[in-house]
């Protein structure tokens, strides 16, 4: 299967992917109170690619991003140390965690 390049890891060696998304249902009411239709919106959120560990980390940033930035409670969301975790995080996202927590609060 050919993918957009958008969407390659940066380390080929791993290919997990995990899209999330989000189902709205509601109906819409004729003028005698029946439904008439039943509209779904699919909303797509998150798309994340490459080490399971990395996607966990940026699923959490992703969700936390109103919370003050802590390596150490980041770091606990794939319980690897400090030190592996950012060098693991910048060679497959190609930038430090701070950075990408920055990027997604702006």
């Amino acid at each position: 299967m050919n993918k957009p390049p958008y969407f390659e890891a940066k380390d080929n060696s791993f290919d997990v992917l995990a899209l999330y998304t989000d189902i709205t249902c509601f109906p819409i009411w004729d003028k005698d109170q029946k439904i008439a239709y039943i509209v779904n919106i699919f909303i797509t959120s998150s798309l994340y690619q490459g080490r399971p560990d990395i996607a966990r980390v940026r699923e959490y940033m992703d969700k936390h991003w109103l919370d003050e930035f802590e390596l150490s409670k980041v770091d606990e969301a794939v319980n690897l140390s400090i030190y592996h975790f950012e060098r693991l995080f910048k060679k497959h996202t190609g930038e430090t965690p701070y950075s990408y927590y920055k990027k997604n609060q702006d």
